[in-house]
C-alpha cells in the first residue's frame, strides 16, 4: 500500500508531531509514505531517514480559512494574505497533481480540516481520501473557513471522503457518518518510550502552560486566575511555554504577580519541565484532542483542565477505565482558581494515586503503535470499499 500524507503547516505543535508519528509509525510497519510538507524545516526534521518514506515540499500548502482581523498588523496584512491563498492555490495543486501521477498513491490522508486541495486532487484521480479530523476550526481556533462551517461539513460528506475524528467532541460537532467516518485517537507516545519516561521526580513549586499562546487557548483566563490565587501561593511560579499570539511580555508586565510569571517562549525539553512541574493546566476552550494533556500525565504530573471537548474526554475516559478522576475539572474563573489551591496542596499519597491511576489509562489507551494499527485497519476497510464497487 502507498499513501499520500499532506501536512499542513511546517509547525511542531500537536497535528505537526501527529502528523510525523502517523509517518513514520505507517513506514515502520512497510507501508509505502509519501510525506508532502510545505518547507523542509519544522516538521519535516521529525520525519525518520526510512526507505519507506519519500518526502516532497510544496511551499504553496495554505489553510483555507480568512486570516486573523485582530491586531492593526493582522488588518494591514489581511488583504496580502488573503490573496496570497488564493494565488498560491493553482500551484499547490498542480504541485500535487504531478506528485500523484509519479507516485500513483492508493490513498491521499489529508493531515487536518483546513485544507482542501488534497481532497480535490483524491477525487480527480479516483482516489480515496482521508481527511483528518483534529479541529473544531471556529471553537478552537476562531478560524473562518472559506464558505463557513456549513461548506466544510458539506466537504466531510462527500463520498470520495473519509473522515478521522480525533475525539467523539470533534465527530459530533461536524456530524460525522458513522457509515464512512471513524474515530480514532491520535498516538501520543512510542510503547519504546514508556520505560524511560521520569514519573516519579522531584516536583517544583511550578505551574506549567504548554501550548500556543492565544485567545482561544484560555491563556488570559489562566494569567487572571494566577494573579488572584498568587497571594496565597507566593512561593509557586507560574511558567508559559509556547509561540506567542497576543503580546504576552506585555501582559505580564502590567500584572501585580509579574515576580511570579515567568515566559520561556518556545522550549524542546517539554517532557522535562512537565515532570518536574507540579500542576500542567490545560485552560483551552475548546481542545480538539489534548496532546498536552495526555503527555503531562504520562510524565506523572497532575493536570487542572477545563471541563469541555476534549480535555473533557480524556477525564471522561480516566472515569470509564477506572472509576475515578484522573485530574482535576473546571469550567468557572472561580472553579479555577479552586482546583489549582487543591491540586497543588494535596498530600503526596494522594497526589500520586491520581497521577498513577492518569498514566495507567493514558498510556493504555494513547500509543503511536495502536494508533496507526487503527489507521492501517480503516485504509484497508476504505480499499475494500472501493473495489467492491468494480
Amino acid at each position: 500500500m502507498k499513501v499520500l500524507i499532506i501536512a499542513h503547516n511546517q509547525g511542531i505543535q500537536g497535528a505537526g508531531i501527529a502528523f510525523a508519528n502517523l509517518c513514520n509509525g505507517l513506514a515502520s510497519m512497510g507501508i509505502k509514505v509519501i510525506a508532502v510538507v510545505p518547507s523542509s524545516k519544522g516538521v519535516a526534521q521529525l520525519i525518520d531517514k526510512n526507505d519507506n518514506i519519500r518526502m516532497y515540499v510544496i511551499k504553496y500548502i495554505k489553510n483555507e480559512v480568512f486570516p486573523n482581523f485582530r491586531s492593526i498588523k493582522d488588518k494591514i496584512r489581511y488583504l496580502p494574505r488573503l490573496i496570497r491563498v488564493w494565488v498560491y492555490r493553482p500551484f499547490f495543486r498542480s504541485r500535487l497533481e504531478e506528485i500523484v501521477k509519479i507516485e500513483k498513491p492508493d490513498i491521499i490522508h489529508s493531515n487536518t480540516g483546513t485544507i482542501r486541495i488534497g481532497s480535490e486532487v483524491a477525487e480527480r484521480n479516483n482516489i480515496p481520501h482521508v481527511w483528518h479530523v483534529r479541529e473544531c476550526q471556529k471553537l478552537g481556533y476562531n478560524y473562518k473557513p472559506f464558505g463557513g462551517e456549513g461548506k466544510v461539513r458539506d466537504l466531510f460528506e462527500r463520498k470520495n471522503n473519509h473522515c478521522i475524528a480525533i475525539t467523539k467532541s470533534v465527530y459530533d460537532y461536524y456530524r460525522l457518518n458513522s457509515t464512512k467516518d471513524k474515530i480514532i485517537y491520535d498516538g501520543v507516545f512510542s510503547d519504546k518510550i514508556i520505560q524511560t519516561l521520569r514519573t516519579n521526580v522531584m516536583k517544583n513549586k511550578v505551574l506549567l502552560y504548554v501550548g500556543l499562546l492565544s485567545e482561544k487557548k484560555g491563556v488570559r483566563m489562566l494569567l487572571e486566575s494566577f494573579e488572584r490565587i498568587s497571594h496565597k501561593i507566593k512561593d509557586y511560579e507560574l511558567w508559559l511555554v509556547g509561540n506567542d499570539q497576543i503580546g504576552i511580555k506585555d501582559i505580564i508586565s502590567k500584572m501585580q504577580a509579574k515576580s511570579q510569571i515567568k515566559y520561556l517562549g518556545f522550549r524542546s525539553d517539554i517532557y522535562k519541565l512537565m515532570a518536574e512541574s507540579k500542576v500542567v493546566v490545560v485552560p483551552s476552550e475548546y481542545e480538539g484532542f489534548g496532546f498536552i494533556t495526555v503527555e503531562a500525565m504520562l510524565n506523572g504530573t497532575m493536570v487542572v483542565g477545563r471541563d469541555t471537548a476534549g480535555t473533557k474526554e480524556q477525564f471522561d475516559n480516566g472515569n470509564k477505565l477506572i472509576g475515578s478522576e484522573i485530574g482535576f475539572r473546571f469550567i468557572t474563573e472561580n472553579e479555577l482558581d479552586s482546583q489549582l489551591l487543591r491540586a497543588i496542596s494535596l498530600q503526596e499519597k494522594d497526589y500520586v494515586s491520581i497521577t498513577e491511576k492518569a498514566f495507567k489509562v493514558v498510556s493504555n489507551m494513547y500509543s503511536i503503535e495502536k494508533h496507526v494499527n487503527n489507521v492501517i485497519e480503516y485504509y484497508h476497510e476504505i480499499l475494500e470499499e472501493k473495489y467492491s464497487e468494480y
